[in-house]
């Protein structure tokens, strides 16, 4: 965030949490509590620019892994000991791969021939503080899930 006007810097912000909660035509957003990365734009000066994937979650489906079973806190303990959770998804197969051949199945590791559509939203710029209040912090916060918001409502 500190290189020259023009670069910029990608931040899943909901990361694993939120990769556990991925479904075929379902968005569940990890957002709520994650404030870090408004701290950090507001640190360096950087600009917050909203950008919503349709169809990201619609590539790949999941093993069901509700809160609670043993598979979800099998991801969690993972998450926490490593940092990322292994998601337990599938997708389609190739057209002769091997386990379409063993096992009947379609399912394989390749995504499915979904369309993605990623919609960009108006940079909000932050001015640079050295140190932000959480009042800040929360004032930017609410502008980007704001702007979020209309991105998908449009």
């Amino acid at each position: 965030l500190t290189r020259a006007p023009g670069a910029s810097v990608a931040i899943v912000v909901g990361g694993a949490s939120e990769a556990l909660d991925a479904r075929p035509g379902w968005a569940v957003l990890t957002l709520a509590r994650r404030k870090g990365f408004v701290k950090m734009a507001l640190k360096t000066g950087a600009s917050l620019v909203p950008v919503f994937a349709f169809g990201e979650n619609d590539i790949f489906d999941q093993v069901d892994n509700p809160d609670g079973s043993h598979l979800r806190r099998f991801q969690q303990c993972t998450k926490q000991l490593i940092g990322m959770t292994p998601p337990a998804f599938y997708g389609r197969s190739l057209s002769r791969g091997l386990l379409r051949r063993m096992f009947q199945s379609n399912a394989g590791v390749m995504p499915l021939r979904e369309s993605i559509e990623v919609v960009v939203g108006h940079p909000i710029t932050c001015p640079q503080t050295a140190e932000p209040t959480q009042l800040q912090i929360d004032e930017y916060h609410l502008r980007y899930v704001t702007a979020l918001k209309e991105l998908y409502d449009t």
